[in-house]
């Protein structure tokens, strides 16, 4: 089924931050809504979150390995090479 809501984040807009609306959990390595986001601006990343399942196992498990990877730094030429670039920063 196909979804879609007015309060979709849109990621290439020009005022988008990850950090405006999202934290990252290294420890658990899930996505989770800025407790200090307007309410605004929490609303649209929890719906973004729920439609592209931000914190599906397999999601939390990709961005894992992600960071491990980086950590060991034993195959790291090219940061454009990780899907997940904004927990390297």
């Amino acid at each position: 089924m196909e979804q879609f809501s007015d309060d979709l984040l849109w990621p290439d807009a020009d005022d988008y931050t990850f950090e405006r609306y999202f934290i990252y959990n290294y420890a658990s390595h899930e996505i989770e809504i800025n407790p200090t986001a307007s309410d605004n601006d929490k609303r649209k990343a929890s719906e973004t979150s729920r439609i592209f399942y931000f914190n599906h196992p397999s999601q939390i498990i990709s961005r894992r390995h992600s960071w491990e990877r980086w950590n060991d730094k034993a195959d790291v030429d090219r940061l454009t090479d990780f899907s997940f670039r904004f927990i390297l920063m």
